[in-house]
């Protein structure tokens, strides 16, 4: 099964132009950084990756149920065991 990962990210907003550096340099991963990379390759990890500054969680995650898409969030709130469960059923 195919999910849309969103990982929230407390994001530096002082880099002014983002095309030019690593998403590893401009964030912090949420829960923690193992954690946040572990969901993320249990998640089945997309190597397309986004960085917006333009949306909201909220509004991902309602854009992803209008289209039909499965979403695995993870933030602060994420615990490894759950997103393990949710994308192993």
């Amino acid at each position: 099964m195919n999910f849309m990962n969103l990982n929230q990210s407390d994001i530096d907003k002082t880099y002014q132009d983002f095309k030019k550096v690593s998403i590893m340099d401009i964030g912090n991963n949420e829960p923690n950084f193992t954690d946040g990379v572990k969901s993320w390759i249990y998640a089945g990890g997309g190597h397309h990756t986004v960085v917006t500054l333009s949306l909201s969680a909220e509004q991902i995650y309602d854009w992803s149920k209008m289209v039909n898409l499965k979403i695995v969030i993870i933030d602060h709130d994420t615990k490894l065991r759950d997103i393990i469960s949710q994308t192993t059923r």
